[in-house]
């Protein structure tokens, strides 16, 4: 039987979404040990909805800082070798935890794996699905609890996108190994509220951060660009 795995959900002003999120983790076929659910300071009925759902383990409050700082604080409530992460309008297929357990257990290598998403928007009360993308983000992410300690905290930059690209890229310069498999396992709602919703230019500027302090973290250890 795989290990057992924990989920962090930084989550802000969710009130409207986060509870078909924690559902699909309780629908799990294998369920997590301790789902933590981080409140970012969210200044809607959030926290309230997920204690009345009764759904979570353990939720905590803290001021707004962003959603690296909110997923940094669950590092501490961690107790299982594997963690997952969600984000708090995302859903997961029935099968993803089961599917990347067995594929960390079974590559001893691997410290920690990631799949495709699959975009839907919900329409006229209708949900509309896109084609599935390959996803470097929070909600297709599972690794080994021994990497939190690893790579250290999840640190949110400008527009508060580009922190889990920023995280993973130091993790490999730390030789954490990533993998990265071909199957849609969650789904990635779009909508307004998102924080990757749409283009724009502030929000942006955290991925081209992260990239930036990459390409200077190389260039400081010596290796060509």
């Amino acid at each position: 039987m795989p290990a057992s795995y924990d989920v962090i959900i930084p989550a802000w002003n969710a009130q409207n979404t986060i509870v078909e999120t924690l559902q699909s983790i309780i629908a799990q076929t294998i369920k997590p040990n301790k789902i933590i659910v981080v409140d970012d300071g969210s200044s809607d009925e959030t926290r309230s909805v997920v204690l009345a759902s009764n759904l979570a383990s353990v939720v905590i409050s803290i001021e707004n800082q962003g959603p690296g700082a909110a997923t940094t604080r669950g590092f501490s409530e961690v107790e299982s070798q594997y963690v997952a992460f969600c984000d708090s309008d995302d859903i997961w297929l029935p099968h993803k935890s089961e599917i990347q357990l067995r594929y960390l257990e079974s590559h001893p290598s691997a410290d920690a794996v990631l799949c495709d998403m699959t975009p839907f928007r919900d329409i006229d009360k209708n949900r509309q699905f896109g084609n599935p993308l390959e996803t470097w983000g929070r909600s297709v992410l599972m690794v080994r609890a021994a990497a939190l300690q690893t790579i250290g905290p999840v640190i949110d930059k400008e527009g508060y996108t580009g922190e889990l690209i920023d995280w993973i890229a130091r993790g490999r310069e730390l030789s954490v190994k990533f993998d990265y498999m071909k199957e849609a396992l969650a789904q990635r709602r779009i909508s307004s509220t998102s924080l990757s919703y749409g283009r724009n230019a502030k929000r942006d500027v955290g991925y081209l951060q992260a990239a930036h302090e990459a390409l200077m973290r190389k260039r400081l250890r010596g290796e060509a660009l």
